[in-house]
């Protein structure tokens, strides 16, 4: 089976060291970018692998809105499902997950095993 391919997008170095830890523990490939600025660039420059499942966002970043990133990652090429991965207030972290189409939304701090879950239900089915 492929091991799932994850796009972290998030601000937080010691979030996001923590969660890069956690997902490679897991056997889970991944690609952390620490702006939107940064995720676009991966996006245009093709360093994004096209086997690409999963991004997993968070909505505050420094340089732009989680919301408005997509908008832009779409523009260049189709987004894989979103799992957002946020500390914003619970009623915006909703709407911008009904907004965005995500797979899943999570409020900080998220339980580790329901996040999982949630990544691991947005890997394609293998053909046989």
């Amino acid at each position: 089976m492929r091991s799932l391919y994850v796009l972290l997008i998030e601000d937080d170095l010691d979030s996001g060291e923590a969660m890069s830890l956690l997902l490679e523990s897991e056997g889970i490939r991944v690609d952390w970018a620490r702006t939107g600025r940064e995720a676009i660039e991966l996006y245009r420059n093709g360093n994004i692998d096209p086997a690409l499942d999963v991004i997993l966002l968070d909505l505050m970043l420094p340089d732009m809105d989680g919301s408005l990133l997509v908008q832009y990652l779409r523009r260049i090429r189709p987004t894989p499902p979103i799992v957002i991965h946020s500390a914003a207030g619970q009623a915006e972290v909703y709407d911008q997950g009904c907004q965005l189409g995500a797979a899943a939304v999570f409020r900080k701090p998220t339980d580790w095993e329901e996040l999982r879950g949630a990544l691991l239900a947005c890997r394609p089915a293998e053909v046989v």
